[in-house]
């Protein structure tokens, strides 16, 4: 995870540059070195300490030759609060989701397996899709701190990724049902309340960027934590749902929000140029 986090600021580091495809390109061989180990040596040999050993050391040798041409290290300096201000929405996030998913799924999984199994297969068909569209908030984010932030653009891009998401969604769900078999009512409901979320993310995720790097943004923060506390709050309401009900309260709250506080602002009209 460390060295995923290295290459990840790597490669913010060349999207900020507008060096796209090169950072495209170190991502690839990261993830892929990664798959085609594990697969090889996991072939090869059952003794996993041996596997781990080998894929982390080609891992650091990959991260360290990129950090080292990517980065010449003449003056280190760190800016802690500067860079918490631009991070505090996911350090935030990722504290809230463990407390979200450690209640609600605990509740939600009491009403018996037939919840679990659907839940559980819902999740393997849309979270790396989730984790997919958190490249909105890192664009959003470079373009608004380098002044060139279109947001007509970069709600037409945003909507072009999100369309192929929900398509492979819908690939998976229909390819994999057959084989899981979750219970078809209650996988109807949990996708409808994700398919909704993601329609709104986009708009939310490039506002609430915004906001946060032009705006106060401890205030900001203080708005993202209600959302998050509403959300851990729903999570113990006694229903097998709970957890999607709070999703989607926290992503209609954090819409109108958004809106609310964008409303004045000239770069978010849609018929500027």
């Amino acid at each position: 995870m460390y060295l995923s986090f290295i290459i990840q600021m790597i490669s913010q580091k060349l999207y900020f540059e507008r060096k796209n495809n090169e950072s495209n390109k170190i991502n690839l061989i990261f993830n892929f070195t990664n798959f085609f180990l594990i697969l090889l040596l996991s072939s090869i040999t059952k003794n996993q300490i041996f596997s781990i050993t080998i894929t982390l050391l080609v891992d650091f040798i990959i991260t360290v030759y990129q950090f080292f041409k990517h980065y010449k290290l003449k003056k280190l300096e760190f800016y802690l609060f500067q860079n918490i201000k631009y991070t505090s929405f996911n350090i935030l996030g990722n504290i809230s989701m463990f407390l979200i998913y450690g209640i609600g799924f605990s509740n939600s999984f009491s009403y018996g397996n037939q919840y679990a199994n659907a839940i559980n297969f819902e999740s393997l068909t849309t979270d790396a899709q989730w984790d997919i569209l958190s490249s909105i908030d890192t664009t959003a984010n470079i373009d608004i701190s380098k002044k060139q932030f279109n947001y007509k653009e970069s709600l037409s891009n945003s909507y072009r990724l999100l369309l192929v998401v929900i398509t492979t969604i819908v690939i998976m769900n229909f390819t994999l049902y057959w084989y899981f078999k979750p219970q078809l009512s209650i996988l109807i409901i949990l996708l409808i309340i994700q398919i909704i979320d993601l329609l709104i993310h986009p708009i939310v995720a490039i506002k609430m960027s915004y906001l946060q790097i032009n705006s106060n943004s401890k205030k900001m923060n203080l708005y993202y934590l209600f959302s998050r506390i509403g959300r851990i709050m729903c999570s113990f309401i006694p229903s097998a749902y709970c957890t999607y009900i709070g999703q989607l309260f926290s992503m209609v709250y954090l819409y109108f929000l958004s809106k609310f506080k964008c409303r004045n602002i000239e770069d978010f009209k849609l018929n500027k140029s």
